[in-house]
């Protein structure tokens, strides 16, 4: 028994020690490809798109005329699984008042991981190919939804583990939903603007609203670029929100992300941040509020109003003209930058006060932990607190 054993050992030695090569009788199987429906549909410019569909990644075509066409095309390592599950599915396309509706069935399977895949490894892929001008809405709830083209018309389109991708839409409203996924676009033209996600980042090269802008992610970030309109919300729970430039009446609200701008313009700017910190390349709002609790609050250019307050953070503000200026910290430092023609009144209050010998102090009242009176002459109260150190440099 010992040498059938010691012998057996050896096989299976010897057996995995062989390259793999000599070992695959056959090669890996590819995924088979198979069109199940291709038909063309006579639709209306500015009519809709109605989606309702479970499993399955659509791509929207525009820029065509007349009639439309519906590709639906399966992918699968099990073909013969792969159509059994399709026919369950029950894929429906119907012509709706001079649009389309594309519908389908969800498969509920019993059983755990351990039973296989039941669907043969499936992937079903719809492309349609429609006008320009052109209504979208509906919902897909495990597949990616791509609008290739240009797009203009209303939009109402909802994903749940999916991604939503468009190009450049244009229309009277735009609402986007997705649970799980990402969602991006390059450019978005409306009277309004809603976007929501729970664990997905948005990224938008450029939106304009007439009215109202809404973006909101629980756990993504928000990655903007171009932002205008009179009302610009957003908000992000875990995440971080980033813009290139903003134009209008902004409110943005952070849990634990950090906000960074390179410019900010227009009416009125209001922050606030829990843990995260706040950064501004240019401040150029009329009025802004900004508050942080446990980060830091930083502004390289500023020409506006400015309300600022934070914890446990430092406060970095560089002025580009006098305008009334508030600023608060408890456990942090304050640090202020100013042109040295600059003509504003100091207000400072710190137990530690560091003034740029450069600055003309002659009309001011100084002490260790108190600074007041007019600098060149005078102009709005730059009030700041401190319970740590303020600096002030001049350039």
């Amino acid at each position: 028994m010992r040498c059938v054993r010691s012998g057996l050992f050896a096989l299976l030695a010897a057996l995995l020690l062989l390259p793999l090569s000599t070992r695959a009788d056959h090669p890996p199987s590819t995924t088979d490809k198979e069109v199940m429906l291709d038909e063309t549909f006579s639709v209306d410019e500015g009519a809709t798109l109605r989606l309702g569909l479970h499993d399955a990644h659509v791509r929207i075509e525009t820029g065509h005329k007349s009639p439309a066409r519906v590709q639906i095309t399966l992918e699968a390592d099990d073909m013969d699984e792969a159509r059994d599950y399709y026919e369950q599915r029950n894929f429906r396309v119907r012509s709706d008042g001079g649009g389309l509706s594309i519908t389908s069935e969800s498969v509920n399977f019993g059983g755990g991981w351990f039973d296989g895949d039941p669907t043969g490894g499936a992937q079903i892929r719809v492309h349609v190919t429609l006008p320009t001008r052109f209504d979208l809405s509906g919902r897909t709830d495990d597949g990616d939804v791509l609008v290739d083209g240009p797009l203009e018309g209303t939009v109402d389109l909802a994903t749940d583990d999916g991604a939503l991708q468009l190009g450049s839409v244009t229309g009277a409203s735009i609402t986007l939903r997705t649970e799980d996924g990402d969602a991006q676009a390059t450019e978005l033209t409306a009277d309004e603007i809603l976007w929501a996600s729970d664990d997905g980042d948005l990224d938008i090269e450029s939106l304009t609203a007439k009215q109202r802008v809404q973006l909101r992610t629980e756990d993504g970030d928000l990655t903007l670029g171009d932002v205008s309109g009179p009302e610009i919300d957003l908000a992000s729970d875990d995440g971080d929100v980033r813009i290139q430039r903003l134009a209008g009446q902004l409110s943005a609200s952070l849990s634990d992300g950090d906000f960074e701008a390179a410019r900010i313009e227009g009416r009125s700017a209001e922050i606030q941040s829990d843990d995260g910190s706040i950064r501004i390349g240019q401040l150029a709002a009329a009025t802004s509020r900004l508050g942080s609790e446990d980060g830091s609050i930083q502004i390289g250019d500023l020409d506006g109003a400015l309300d600022a307050e934070t914890e446990d953070g430092d406060l970095d503000v560089s002025f580009a003209a006098a305008h009334p200026v508030t600023l608060r910290t408890n456990d942090g430092s304050i640090r202020l930058t100013l042109p040295a023609s600059l003509a504003v009144t100091l207000d400072l209050d710190a137990e530690d006060i560091d003034l740029d010998g450069t600055l003309p102090s002659d009309a001011l009242t100084i002490d260790d932990e108190r600074v007041t009176g007019p600098l060149n002459g005078g102009g709005p109260t730059l009030d700041v607190r401190s319970d740590g150190e303020i600096e002030v440099r001049s350039r």
